[in-house]
């Protein structure tokens, strides 16, 4: 079920930038961004594997993951969009990938000022999968940030965002105890911070 609910989710997005994306209408913005909540999912992974293999393991996290997204600005100040990432690996001995999509609204309170603040709000769903990954739940986010030159053709922005969405993850028994494997919740991104580069 979880597979054709991303399907789903993809399908739409794609749709979605099909049927009204216009290049002059779109500011595209690539960027990179940490989240706070991502180290949870690599100790989890690492505690895991320390407790199938009973020995040291390899888990490798890069925090920086790489961000994509795309918005329409309305000269009143109303701005709606999409966005694909942050994207992280978690690599090593270990094996995760995990990207969310997400769709919102929102408002740039000067949008005819080189530079302004602004805000967006929506859903977001993570593509997720790995060793440990058993369901994705989608959430709630919030962005607050600051554009900067946006009276040229290169602008930027920094961006504070939280996102509520959960990942279920299998915590593995240990093997001198006989108690079973169970699941945890967990917000892996949590709260991050986004620098972007905007055409």
């Amino acid at each position: 079920m979880k597979y054709l609910t991303n399907n789903y989710l993809i399908a739409f997005v794609l749709t979605f930038v099909a049927t009204t994306a216009q290049a002059d209408e779109w500011k595209i913005a690539v960027g990179g961004a940490y989240a706070s909540g991502i180290s949870d999912v690599a100790d989890l992974y690492e505690e895991n594997m320390e407790r199938e293999q009973a020995a040291d393991v390899d888990v490798i996290l890069i925090p920086l993951g790489v961000a994509f997204k795309m918005h329409k600005q309305h000269d009143n100040g109303f701005r709606y969009g999409f966005g694909a990432g942050p994207m992280f690996i978690v690599a090593g001995d270990a094996s995760h990938f995990e990207i969310p999509l997400s769709l919102g609204a929102g408002y740039t309170f000067a949008p005819n000022s080189t530079f302004s603040p602004y805000f967006q709000v929506g859903i977001v769903h993570h593509i997720a999968s790995g060793d440990y990954v058993e369901s994705s739940d989608p959430g709630a986010y919030a962005s607050l940030g600051m554009e900067f030159s946006r009276d040229k053709t290169v602008s930027y922005a920094l961006e504070l965002f939280i996102d509520r969405s959960e990942l279920e993850l299998e915590i593995v028994a240990d093997n001198s105890s006989e108690s079973a494997s169970k699941n945890k919740t967990i917000n892996s991104y949590d709260t991050g911070l986004a620098f972007y580069v905007m055409f």
